[in-house]
């Protein structure tokens, strides 16, 4: 039995919505210039086959990417220049491909430029657009069609804007609910610290009046002042972080036989806590449920990654849905963007693994 955390799931994902409705407007926008081909000179039917090409390449980058990169957003915006320049001398097919590759870009610099860059492309676009109906001919645009088709502009850019704030709050308001020190870890540290401790006071597993004990429980005093005053745990290294641990295990009863040497000493704090904490809690079920008295940890940089593994040769699991491995470890770990795992079958130990 394996029970593995999921790819984290980033930022990127919610911003493909973005990419996804960038699409959806150009298909349509686009696809309806093609449609009217028989009626439009051959020169418009190309460039809008050359503006659909273009847009495939567009959406393909930033959905593998999960954003719009500047410089190809800037290039859209160029080409959409160009051919609302160009397209007007091609009669009243050419005008209206010229109107719609701006429009579309005025959407695409609102989802993909910082509000700097808007200020510098925008009236680009617009100057682009005015240029485009002031062209002579007996159908010449008066000031209050300019100003109209200026105030499309700038709403289009705008609305890409706004849209794309929103969903950038969403991703920020999502990533925060993961990060620890809010509700979620905080129940996991309460479960994995306090209420182990209490618990194995209570079962009479433990001498609560054992000096180990009573460091252990001042030890899960502090873990919970500091997530209360400061809303985080920092252990430093990861090393000291396991050792506290350990000595935490071995508070209990359990026998630890631990070797962590060579780790990174310049881990992020996140990822940090997440795997001190996470072992933590796979000691906690060695002592709860294992029905030994000995346990390995051993913790090492393997391809780049560090691991920390936890091994005993107990009853293993029958049941692995519990608190303690479906949130302590394994939602634990996938929160900040590394794997946990458990391997246990009856009778034959329990295997837990943590990467990142």
């Amino acid at each position: 039995m394996t029970i593995a955390a999921a790819d984290r799931p980033g930022p990127g994902r919610l911003m493909r919505l973005l990419v996804v409705a960038v699409a959806l407007h150009r298909a349509v926008s686009f696809g309806l210039g093609v449609a009217d081909g028989p009626e439009s000179p051959n020169s418009v039917t190309a460039t809008y086959v050359l503006l659909i090409a273009w847009s495939a390449a567009l959406v393909a980058l930033s959905w593998r990417d999960g954003a719009f990169h500047p410089a190809a957003v800037l290039l859209d915006i160029a080409l959409a220049i160009g051919v609302g320049l160009t397209a007007t001398g091609w009669g009243d097919s050419g005008e209206q491909l010229g109107h719609r590759a701006l429009q579309a870009a005025a959407v695409i610099a609102g989802l993909g430029l910082t509000v700097r860059l808007q200020a510098v492309v925008l009236p680009a676009l617009v100057a682009a657009g005015l240029a485009a109906l002031s062209m002579p001919g007996p159908d010449s645009a008066s000031w209050t069609e300019n100003a109209i088709y200026t105030s499309i502009l700038v709403g289009l850019c705008l609305t890409g804007t706004l849209k794309q704030r929103l969903l950038r709050s969403v991703v920020s308001t999502l990533e925060a609910r993961g990060r620890p020190g809010l509700p979620a870890e905080e129940r996991r540290l309460v479960h994995d610290t306090a209420m182990a401790t209490l618990s194995a006071i209570a079962s009479g597993a433990v001498d609560s009046a054992n000096d180990r004990v009573r460091a252990r429980a001042a030890r899960d005093a502090a873990y919970l002042r500091q997530m209360l005053l400061h809303g985080r745990l920092e252990p430093g290294s990861l090393a000291v972080g396991l050792a506290d641990v350990v000595a935490d295990a071995e508070a209990t009863g359990l026998r630890v036989r631990a070797n962590y040497a060579g780790l990174p000493s310049d881990m992020d704090p996140r990822v940090t806590t997440a795997m001190a904490m996470a072992s933590r809690e796979a000691l906690n079920n060695v002592r709860r449920h294992a029905g030994v008295d000995e346990a390995w940890l051993t913790a090492a940089v393997e391809e780049g990654e560090v691991v920390v593994r936890i091994v005993d040769h107990g009853n293993g699991l029958t049941d692995a849905s519990g608190t303690g491995i479906t949130e302590s470890i394994v939602a634990r770990m996938r929160e900040v963007g590394g794997t946990g795992s458990v391997e246990s079958d009856p009778g034959a130990g329990t295997v837990v693994e943590l990467r990142c």
